[in-house]
């Protein structure tokens, strides 16, 4: 997808027949990250890698419906802004450290844009792997080759689109081989799990909404998702214990 696609894209979008509020909430619900969480089975333990400010925990109390059931535990370099909402957090830098939480199983582990930042990504997956129980399930987000040919943040920016990242090498901290779809998918397989579903993190229709309100409030956050459901950024993988 070119410049010229994007800006178009960018010209046209509107917001949509529904208010905002409702609109933002049927992004997430439609999401494949969301719902994930939401569909894990009763009490389930969720572990986030690389969780970030620790948003993924919202999902227990929003959107419909709630899922306080759910315990949930984090993993990162720095402890985000709302790890306190967390059953329990570690903080580390993989794979000099690994998450313990003294040696507890997990029912879920959540990697979003997470494997393209460490080096033997394929490592990680059977660690991962190995750390699930008898229902675990593992759900995996991360660019797809296409990021690597999108229009960098600045070239965006000069036709009046602002993002956090148009291309994938705009992030530094990106390593410069890509995980391979096909590798992953193997490393899963080889582990023991079965795949659910896999595709591209998209939410068609909602993406126009998105775009025109992160304009119009000034929300990078809001244009980014938006920009990545266009230009098909990023892939996701599901998987579960096989049997």
């Amino acid at each position: 997808m070119d410049i010229e696609q994007i800006r178009a894209w960018m010209e046209a979008a509107e917001r949509t027949h529904l208010g905002d509020a409702v609109a933002i909430e049927t992004w997430h619900q439609l999401g494949a990250r969301c719902q994930f969480v939401k569909t894990l089975p009763s009490a389930a333990s969720l572990l986030d890698v690389g969780a970030g400010d620790g948003s993924l925990q919202i999902y227990r109390s929003w959107p419909p419906p709630p899922r306080p059931d759910l315990k949930m535990f984090a993993f990162a370099i720095e402890r985000g802004d709302m790890f306190d909402r967390y059953d329990g957090y570690e903080l580390g830098a993989w794979p000099q450290v690994t998450p313990d939480f003294g040696g507890q199983q997990f029912d879920a582990i959540v990697a979003a844009n997470f494997i393209e930042h460490i080096d033997e990504p394929i490592e990680f997956i059977r660690w991962a792997a190995g750390r699930l129980t008898a229902r675990g399930r593992i759900f995996l987000e991360w660019p797809r080759p296409d990021a690597l040919a999108l229009p960098t943040a600045p070239e965006l920016h000069a036709v009046g689109l602002d993002v956090m990242t148009g291309n994938y090498f705009d992030d530094a901290t990106h390593r410069q081989e890509l995980p391979d779809t096909q590798a992953v998918h193997g490393a899963l397989l080889a582990a023991g799990l079965r795949i659910d579903s896999a595709g591209i993190v998209q939410v068609p229709f909602f993406e126009d909404h998105m775009l025109a309100l992160g304009r119009s409030e000034d929300d990078i956050v809001s244009r980014t998702l938006a920009y990545w459901s266009f230009t098909s950024w990023c892939q996701y993988v599901a998987a579960r214990r096989a049997g």
